[in-house]
C-alpha cells in the first residue's frame, strides 16, 4: 500500500494532500530513512518515525485498514510508542 494512503487510511490525515506535507516534512523516516515520495510502498513491521500529536513518536505499522474507517479501527493498524 502506498504510505500516502497508509497515513490517510489510519487517521494520521485527512487527505493525501496532508500526508504529502507529513511525509516530505522535517523528522519523518521510514525504516530509518527520510523519504521524497508519497509513492513509497509500505509494508508490515514497518517502522515510521514523525511528529504525532506534538511529539515524535515511532509507529509501527501492523496491518493496513481497508477503508478510512472509525478511530478504533484505525488503532488496530498500528503501534505508537514514544520517542
Amino acid at each position: 500500500m502506498r504510505l500516502d494512503n497508509w497515513l490517510t487510511r489510519a487517521r494520521f490525515c485527512k487527505t493525501r494532500r496532508q500526508a504529502h506535507k507529513i511525509i516530505t516534512g522535517p523528522g519523518f523516516r521510514l525504516n530509518g530513512r527520510k523519504i521524497d515520495k508519497v509513492h513509497v510502498r509500505v509494508a508490515e513491521g514497518d517502522v515510521l518515525v514523525m511528529f504525532h500529536l506534538g511529539a515524535l513518536a515511532e509507529i509501527h505499522v501492523t496491518t493496513f485498514p481497508l477503508r478510512r474507517g472509525n478511530a478504533d479501527e484505525a488503532r488496530s493498524c498500528y503501534i505508537r510508542k514514544a520517542v
